[in-house]
């Protein structure tokens, strides 16, 4: 594994309460959670024996990070964007953001602007916080959907790798373990303008989600939109689209 590549280091994980091969960001070191391609067989680096282990190979595929390059067992994703976003945001020489996140994306720019990452403003659509029974139920619901319906064939089609893309997001929310997930200690330690953008019908979140960001962070305002559900810029492309460019023009001079 360190002969071909710097990012994987054996490190301790208090989660699972041992060491083993974790990604690293290449520049800060900061460790980042891979543990889903150890779950199951099928995924990349399940191997219960030495010989297993000498069977899988490494390929670097050097392609920006965020690109659609596909997954498949053994394969090994050595981007040369970081996947930190605390060091892939100036490593792309972009030096003042705006963070604009759907879903797990505005969770994963509330982490970024939260602990210290750069950031001028952010547009949280739909963001989850922390887990709700609701929510739950409408991603099992999903999963159904994809076994037994036609989602997985509706989802093929924006994925080269539709299973791993499915999966990935699926099985970890409906990880028993995954319902004490909270992002509510990063709020307080966000420093610039946020716009949420919640829709009235959302069927994975409630207002609840919305209600503890304006509690958390100092400067928030929200868009609440009626007849709108999980996904605002589709269900109402023109009323998030103008709220949007609103904010940023009032307070990111956009």
């Amino acid at each position: 594994m360190q002969a071909r590549t710097s990012h994987y280091r054996m490190r301790y994980s208090a989660d699972v309460k041992c060491k083993y091969w974790m990604n690293s960001c290449e520049y800060c070191r900061a460790k980042l959670c891979d543990a889903d391609t150890f779950d199951e067989p099928g995924l990349g680096f399940l191997a219960f024996t030495p010989a297993q282990a000498r069977r899988i190979t490494l390929t670097r595929i050097d392609a920006p990070s965020g690109s659609d390059v596909g997954t498949s067992a053994g394969a090994y994703d050595g981007r040369r964007i970081p996947s930190c976003s605390r060091c892939r945001i100036p490593a792309a020489k972009i030096d003042d953001p705006v963070l604009v996140g759907h879903s797990d994306g505005a969770s994963i720019s509330i982490i970024h602007a939260g602990s210290g990452g750069k950031a001028r403003a952010l547009v949280l659509e739909a963001p989850h916080v922390f887990t709700e029974e609701m929510g739950l139920r409408s991603i099992a619901k999903a999963r159904e959907g994809y076994e037994r319906g036609d989602l997985r064939q509706r989802l093929a089609k924006h994925h080269k790798d539709v299973d791993a893309a499915f999966w990935g997001w699926n099985r970890p929310w409906l990880d028993p373990e995954f319902r004490q997930w909270n992002l509510e200690e990063f709020l307080p330690r966000i420093q610039v303008p946020i716009l949420v953008v919640q829709g009235e019908d959302d069927e994975y979140g409630t207002q609840a989600q919305m209600e503890a960001i304006q509690r958390g962070c100092r400067d928030v305002e929200v868009l609440l939109l009626p007849r709108c559900g999980h996904s605002p810029h589709r269900d109402q492309p023109d009323a998030t689209l103008r709220g949007i460019s609103s904010f940023l023009q009032r307070r990111a001079k956009l």
